[in-house]
């Protein structure tokens, strides 16, 4: 986010994005007064006096800056001579004003004086278009590897620097996603979509009314866009390092058709609610109406798309992608990508997966990391798109309702857990369901997070009696599983996997329960599914009258196919 300042009445939005005055960089700063006899001349005179510097006295001029630089506020000026190899006076005069300003202009000042001495060496220069150089040398310098022909030129309000060459303007990653671009058309203007210029009504000074509309005395303007937050990913901004997976058009389209088949959504579908009434909880089933479902596919399929193209170069091993080149093999063990579920970054790619987002990319510096431009989007579906889903039998989010038992939820204590048990407990705490009664058959309802529509391998994960008490009785459970969820036209169903599921009752066991195919998405709508555990027990039967449950686990079947095939694979497991 960025606020600009503006002072006095009817100072335009166009005056805030072209004329130094109306930016919040021109907050007053007052030059030093004790002065020697030859720094009378302001940085604007001293300019227009050197004969070398008149073309860039002339766009300083065209923008309005020959009267910021004869103002009583100190700046530093990195002006390059008109015989400069890289100043092309004709196509900087060509450009419009809010561009020339910005990639020009405020590319070659600085806020504050900066006179060099034999002890500047490696600094970071901040330029007013907040792009940040680096100046190195003793004696002799060089900002951003461009020689200074003639340093330490003093004046009255600043410091003048001749450069033997103009410095080039490098974009940052946000600025880089041009609508103009047709190679990357369609991510540039999703993310142009979200983009904000506009009054910030709370911060600004009220004046007086104008032909009915309201004028304002001290203006200041918000520019922002929301999708920074949505994606944890400040892609503006030159004080942070990000590398992006940039994919061209026929990336995006290929990648977008492929994601829009986990998203099928209809108009309307019953869901079952249980509320609490004067008689108790009470099932109650209605319809979810929703108003555009082809637009909801769409929205979530570019959400999806783009949730994980976006990585911290500062954070963890992603600080080797600061010097991965074009052709490279990358060496990260994993990458973190900056979105989050929670409150921590949760979305691990690893090593085979995030090197194959590099193949046949063709990576661009910006001036806050780097773009890899892609024509393939190499992210398989079950990393980001349609994720394994992982609900803590545990959690209190996760139960929908109980009948015929009481629930408690233990937790495991470190070294508290039975070494004769093989496996571990997802977050060291599992659920135990009680019989109500003698003969009460546990019954639970859980919700099913995120569904999308797409074929699941279904695991329910179970959790023996001497977890932690070593001579507790290993009695094996007895389940029936069923999954409720609306149908093609919408109607509230019931699919029975099966009743006679059995675990091993000396382990941690997964116990696969099915398949089960959604045919329609629910995540981005606010309503789910359910699935329904029940204990299978008689007076006569030699099993477990209670129920210990650790997880329930909805693998996309294209990943329970790979994990078959490659046992070893390392992937991100979702927690919902």
């Amino acid at each position: 986010m960025r606020k600009y300042k503006v002072f006095g009445v009817g100072c335009s939005i166009l005056a805030a994005l072209t004329l130094g005055a109306c930016s919040d960089w021109d907050d007053h700063y007052e030059a030093e007064t004790s002065l020697l006899p030859s720094q009378k001349m302001t940085l604007w005179e001293t300019i227009k006096s050197n004969g070398e510097l008149s073309q860039f006295a002339s766009l300083l001029e065209r923008v309005g800056y020959d009267k910021t630089l004869g103002e009583a506020q100190s700046y530093t000026i990195w002006a390059p001579k008109n015989d400069a190899p890289g100043f092309d006076f004709t196509t900087l005069s060509g450009l419009n004003d809010s561009v020339l300003l910005n990639d020009f202009v405020k590319n070659h000042i600085s806020r504050s004086n900066t006179p060099l001495t034999g002890t500047n060496t490696d600094l970071r220069i901040y330029m007013l278009n907040k792009k940040v150089m680096y100046l190195n040398g003793t004696g002799t310098y060089q900002i951003q590897n461009i020689n200074l022909s003639t340093p330490n030129i003093a004046t009255s309000n600043g410091t003048l620097h001749v450069l033997e060459d103009k410095i080039p303007f490098t974009p940052n990653i946000y600025e880089s996603l041009d609508t103009l671009n047709p190679q990357i058309y369609s991510i540039a203007k999703y993310f142009r979509n979200y983009h904000k210029f506009e009054i910030d009504k709370n911060q600004s000074t009220m004046g007086p009314a104008k032909n009915g509309e309201i004028t304002y005395i001290d203006t200041v303007f918000y520019e922002g866009n929301s999708l920074y937050d949505l994606y944890n990913a400040y892609i503006s901004s030159e004080d942070s390092s990000y590398t992006m997976i940039l994919p061209s058009e026929k990336a995006w389209e290929e990648a977008k058709e492929s994601i829009k088949k986990f998203y099928n959504y209809i108009p309307k579908f019953a869901v079952l609610e249980t509320v609490q009434s004067t008689e108790g909880l009470k099932d109650t089933t209605f319809s979810v109406i929703l108003r555009d479902p082809e637009q909801l596919r769409d929205s979530m399929a570019t959400r999806m798309l783009v949730q994980d193209l976006f990585y911290n170069n500062n954070l963890y091993d992603n600080k080797k992608l600061k010097k991965l080149q074009t052709g490279e093999t990358m060496t990260c063990d994993s990458l973190i990508s900056t979105h989050k579920k929670g409150s921590e970054y949760d979305v691990k790619i690893y090593k085979e997966d995030a090197q194959a987002l590099f193949n046949g990319a063709t990576r661009i510096d910006k001036s806050n990391g780097a773009m890899w431009l892609t024509d393939h989007l190499a992210m398989r579906p079950w990393i980001t798109w349609n994720p394994e889903i992982r609900i803590e039998a545990e959690a209190s989010t996760a139960l929908l309702k109980t009948m015929y038992c009481t629930t408690e939820t233990p937790t495991i204590a470190a070294g508290t857990q039975n070494p004769e048990v093989k496996g571990h407990v997802s977050n060291n705490s599992y659920l135990v369901a009680n019989p109500s009664y003698d003969g009460a058959h546990p019954d639970l309802y859980f919700n099913l997070p995120s569904i999308r529509s797409t074929e699941y391998c279904i695991y329910v994960v179970t959790v023996p009696a001497n977890i932690t008490r070593v001579n507790a009785d290993t009695i094996r459970h007895r389940l029936q599983v069923d999954i409720n969820y609306a149908n093609e036209s919408g109607s509230r169903k019931n699919q029975s996997l099966g009743n006679a599921f059995y675990n091993d009752s000396r382990i941690i066991d997964t116990v696969y329960v099915g398949n089960f195919t959604f045919p329609v998405a629910y995540v981005g709508t606010g309503y789910k599914p359910f699935i329904r555990i029940r204990s299978r027990v008689t007076s006569q039967d030699p099993w477990d009258d209670k129920l210990r449950i650790d997880c329930i686990i909805l693998r996309p079947k294209a990943l329970d196919d790979y994990l078959k095939a490659h046992p070893d694979y390392k992937y991100n497991r979702g927690t919902y």
